[in-house]
């Protein structure tokens, strides 16, 4: 992993000694950065076997510098430095010691506007290095695309911001000549600590998760504690993703070697059309929740129904049960339950869909005139999570006689339908339960070993 620790400060004494701290952990390449320096107060970089480079960004590039940068870059090889960053159109050039680079803190454009960027750079310096904000999977598509085009010998490519991790991790399977990372405190949105970087090497396994919204979702805690406590140099991302970015996707999948993801909502069934393959608990589901990459081929699963199980596990067997929704949750839970015997009623908003689904199963129909008196009651729906309706699904009257009740949702962790049942005495499962049965197995099917339980239910308890 070849990588430029980043570090900036107002004080030179406090920057000489931070390139000196980033010098000790041995990087490719050190980035001091002078946007807050005074011009008669440039530290020496230390002695190193790292390039030394200095850098002043300007607001406009997403930095702090202010005014021409000309008299402080004019004066850095005499301070010692290797290399000085140039922006482009900042006009002063030293060809074989420069990076011309070009920043974008607030969208990436298309794909031809950033690889005509890249190579107007490469004719005028010795690294060509441009970093743009990436808000959507468009947007790395865009990126990627770029780079897949470029045959610069020596450029940095960057995507800035959460959704551009990926091209820090993956910078050499795109052709950068290294990557950016900070020591603690970070120079520019999306960086990584250096030492993450580092473990995780240029070949670690990747997975993360695609669907619109994902910024709330604990499944990135569960797997990052599992891969550290397990010594599996993996990373895992989220990476919002629309229905009309699905294509793109599963071709960001593909080119970064992305192991594999989980699928959220709404995307659950509309991913099935851009699968390789769907494995046979998923057709039977029909829902994916969860995508193997397999050498380029994208197999689609469901680990949904795992997750009920886990959920349920140490639990009595319910004889009968209500399932409010009629989504790929709900066919799900139904699943596992007729799997175990259970009679199982399904009750939903849009009656047609409860029956297509009960039909389809071999379930029965719940209407609020016929109402089973059931030893479960599963919420299926968003009903409750934040964001959406409140809730809960159904009143009191229909809990009269359940014994346990359970719901999906999993943010807040005692969302209104449990805490009706709990108030009635009832036996309550939340959404967590689920959701870690769910991440267990999908972290089988990628890694091809079982996680450690405790890894990640602390993980989860300590972020829910």
């Amino acid at each position: 992993m070849r990588a430029c620790i980043s570090v900036m400060s107002d004080n030179q004494e406090m920057l000489a000694a931070l390139m000196a701290k980033a010098a000790r952990l041995r990087p490719y390449m050190i980035e001091a950065r002078l946007d807050l320096m005074d011009i008669d107060t440039i530290p020496r970089p230390p002695a190193s076997k790292a390039i030394t480079l200095a850098t002043v960004r300007s607001r406009a590039h997403g930095g702090q510098g202010t005014g021409d940068p000309s008299p402080m870059l004019r004066q850095v090889f005499e301070a010692g430095f290797d290399m000085m960053d140039v922006e482009l159109g900042t006009g002063i050039w030293d060809r074989e010691r420069t990076v011309c680079s070009y920043h974008d803190p607030s969208s990436t454009p298309t794909a031809d506007e950033v690889e005509a960027v890249m190579r107007d750079m490469a004719d005028r310096a010795a690294i060509a290095k441009g970093a743009f904000m990436v808000r959507s999977m468009h947007d790395l598509h865009q990126l990627l695309t770029a780079a897949d085009r470029l045959d610069i010998p020596r450029m940095v490519l960057i995507g800035m911001g959460e959704m551009g991790t990926l091209t820090r991790i993956r910078h050499r399977r795109i052709g950068c000549e290294f990557t950016f990372a900070s020591m603690g405190i970070n120079t520019a949105p999306g960086q990584l600590p250096f030492t993450d970087l580092r473990w995780l090497g240029d070949d670690c396994l990747l997975t993360g998760i695609i669907g619109h919204p994902v910024d709330h979702s604990m499944s990135p805690s569960m797997h990052d504690a599992a891969f550290r406590g397990m010594g599996i140099r993996g990373r895992y991302l989220k990476l919002t993703t629309t229905v009309d970015e699905l294509e793109e996707a599963m071709d960001v999948i593909r080119w970064m070697d992305i192991k594999g993801v989980n699928v959220t909502m709404p995307l659950k069934r509309k991913v099935m059309d851009h699968l390789d393959q769907v494995a046979p608990t998923a057709a039977r589901a029909g829902a994916v929740n969860t995508v193997l990459n397999q050498g380029g081929k994208l197999i689609g699963h469901n680990t949904d129904i795992e997750g009920v199980a886990h959920a349920l596990s140490g639990r009595q067997r319910p004889e009968t049960a209500l399932v409010i929704g009629a989504g790929g949750a709900a066919r799900a839970c139904c699943l596992h339950l007729l799997d175990i015997g259970c009679m199982t009623h399904v009750m939903n908003r849009d009656r047609s869909k409860a029956l297509d689904l009960a039909r389809d199963l071999g379930a029965e129909v719940a209407t609020t005139e016929h109402m089973p008196i059931t030893d479960l009651i599963v919420n299926c729906t968003p009903l409750g999570m934040e964001g959406h309706d409140p809730g809960p699904p159904v009143g009191r009257e229909t809990l009269e006689g359940a014994g346990m009740v359970m719901d999906m949702v999993y943010h807040p962790r005692e969302t209104p339908f449990l805490r009706l049942a709990r108030s009635m005495d009832l036996d309550t499962i939340n959404g967590e339960a689920m959701l870690l049965g769910q991440a267990m197995e999908s972290f089988r099917i990628w890694t091809g070993v079982r996680p450690e339980e405790e890894l990640m239910a602390n993980a989860l308890e300590g972020g829910v």
